[in-house]
This record gives C-alpha cells, structure tokens and sequence, in this order.
C-alpha cells in the first residue's frame, strides 16, 4: 500500500465543501465582472482562501467554468428527473407540459441569468468551454428525448422531426433567460400557459 494516500471521510467532505466555496465565489464575480473580469485573486478573495489554495482545486478559470456548466446539468438534471416521475403518474405529456411553469419560474431567476449568459458567451468564443457545453446540452436532449418518445402520438414523428421537437422545447427554455434581461417585468403566468400550449401542440398535435 506504499505511496497511495488514504483519504479520510472528513477530509474528502472538507474538500468538497472547499470546492463549492470556490464554485460559489467564481459564481458570483463572473456574475458581476464577467468571466475576463474576475482574475483567480478576485475569486480568492470572494472565497476566502489563498489563490494557491484555489489551484489546488481547479488547474485554472476554464476548469471553473467547465465545473459550473456542471453544476447547471446538475440541475437540469434534477427537474427532468422530476419530469419522469411525474410522467409516470400523470403521463409524460402532461408531465412535461407541467414542467414549463416551472421553467418559466427558475431560467428567469435573477440569481442564476448572469451566470447562465457569461457561460454561454465563453462557450461562444472558446473552443474548449463550447465543446464541454455542448456535451453538457446534448446530455439534457436525451433525457428529454426519453420523455418525449414515452408519448404515444410522437412515434408518427421522423428522426428529424423527433431532434426538432426537442430543439425546440429546449429553445423555448434557453430563451427565457435572453427574456428576463430584455423584459424583466414579463409576465410569467401568461408565459408559462403559452409555453404550456405549444409544447402540448409539440408533442400531441402536430401530427393530427
């Protein structure tokens, strides 16, 4: 057992919760300064710990970045496995459908918008952030797929229209983060029944 470090359980949770701290910090002054405005000693300091320390968790800015693109398929995550077990009580179509308020509610939150905007507009000007992103997106279009082929009316759908359908869905949530800078005092009820009525024309209508 020479030469491998036996790591404690404490000691793993103290890094972990280390590492959310660093996560948490970057967060907020990408959020304020923007990903090319936040240097490793602004997040240090947002943090609380040395930069050192910092490196010590993450090789580099790009490495946050890339761990908050995975923090939000976290998320993600989390309401589309909301979907499928809501889908298995109400059926998927419903499921789905119901899950667009809920969109409406958390793309639009204030804490979250920034963010989400600097790390799509680092994934726009960088090849390695756009690469992890895109997995990241493509990873959230499967798990919608899953839910949106449980639906007995989309098995009429092509493979191109069934990848539309989704694109658009998908469309329709990324969107509302464009929306809450553009129109902050949108009305998200009327909103969210909207959204309702056409993902409901999405994956039940259109092929009737």
């Amino acid at each position: 057992m020479a030469g491998k470090k036996i790591i404690h359980p404490n000691e793993a949770e103290a890094g972990q919760n280390r590492r959310a701290q660093v996560l948490e910090a970057a967060a907020v002054c990408f959020s304020k300064s923007g990903f090319h405005g936040t240097s490793i000693q602004k997040i240090s300091e947002a943090a609380g710990m040395s930069p050192g320390h910092i490196y010590h968790y993450f090789q580099n800015k790009e490495a946050i970045i890339h761990a908050l693109i995975q923090q939000n398929l976290g998320r993600a995550f989390e309401h589309l496995s909301h979907i499928e077990e809501r889908s298995r009580v109400a059926g998927p179509a419903d499921a789905l459908v119901e899950e667009m308020r809920h969109a409406v509610r958390t793309r639009t939150d204030p804490r979250y918008v920034p963010l989400e905007l600097e790390i799509l507009a680092e994934s726009a000007r960088n090849r390695s952030v756009a690469k992890f992103f895109q997995r990241a997106d493509r990873a959230i279009h499967e798990k919608i797929e899953g839910v949106v082929k449980a639906i007995p009316s989309s098995r009429g759908l092509s493979a191109a229209e069934l990848e539309a359908t989704i694109d658009v869905i998908v469309a329709m949530s990324d969107g509302l983060v464009f929306r809450a800078v553009g129109n902050p005092k949108m009305n998200k009820e009327e909103v969210g029944k909207l959204m309702q009525r056409v993902v409901r024309f999405l994956v039940e209508d259109q092929k009737s």
